[in-house]
């Protein structure tokens, strides 16, 4: 099933994502298409996402550009009248990112911690946060439920019953480095030889804005269309499908 769609502000969207990602982020780019930047639906920054992966096809290089697009389209997609069931899948989605945006906070203030004591002395951490540490991201990584219910759930079925809704496979590949971050912080932890402090930091900050992003692309972009593209007697299904995942 497809989305309606405002032809002319996917154009100008289409049009502006492809420049975002040749390069051109020049203000006067932006302002010739604040127009459509600026009164865009989910289902328009979907479609220019889709074209762009269309297009380029190595989702790994597009995470960037995507990035920067969906910051544009912000003012737009925050405004949004976005009308969910009050129960059902999305709901329990939306239930498990704040439990993990709760998780995520903790482990932001434990990190502060362990950064303190790192720039007094980078050759002997306090080993009681540094395993406070460790046990935050180990707690973290619960995160890969939510990411299960939707991979194998709403993107199997977005494929199955929906068109032009490739943004998925972005989301995927996204979802699975955020794994990896988490394997690669923890191992840095569980090795002391392995330790590195700026790789360290990159890898926390990636996860760490990776995972928040995920949160507002789902909410703001995904669950709003995959709620009109996938029939209600799916969306029943993928409930007790998720629940052989796990709870959060």
């Amino acid at each position: 099933m497809a989305v309606k769609v405002n032809p002319k502000i996917a154009a100008s969207l289409v049009t502006y994502i492809n420049q975002l990602h040749k390069g051109n982020t020049d203000i006067e780019m932006f302002e010739y298409h604040r127009c459509a930047l600026e009164k865009c639906s989910a289902a328009e920054v979907n479609l220019a996402i889709d074209n762009l992966i269309a297009r380029y096809k190595a989702v790994d290089e597009l995470e960037i550009t995507v990035s920067r697009f969906i910051r544009a389209c912000g003012k737009s997609l925050d405004k949004q009248n976005i009308k969910l069931p009050e129960t059902g899948i999305f709901r329990i989605l939306i239930t498990e990112n704040r439990k993990i945006e709760k998780q995520l906070g903790s482990l932001k203030a434990v990190y502060k911690e362990f950064l303190a004591g790192i720039k007094k002395d980078i050759n002997n951490p306090d080993q009681s946060v540094k395993q406070k540490l460790l046990q935050e991201l180990m707690e973290l990584k619960t995160v890969r439920i939510h990411y299960l219910k939707l991979q194998y759930g709403v993107f199997s079925a977005l494929e199955k019953y929906g068109d032009n809704i490739s943004c998925f496979k972005l989301m995927w590949f996204i979802q699975d480095s955020v794994m990896d971050n988490l394997k690669n912080l923890s191992g840095q932890l569980e090795r002391p030889e392995e330790f590195g402090y700026e790789r360290f930091n990159r890898l926390f900050g990636e996860m760490y804005f990776r995972i928040s992003y995920l949160f507002y692309r789902e909410e703001k972009i995904l669950f709003p269309l995959a709620v009109k593209i996938i029939p209600d007697s799916v969306q029943e299904k993928l409930i007790s499908e998720a629940e052989s995942y796990g709870v959060i």
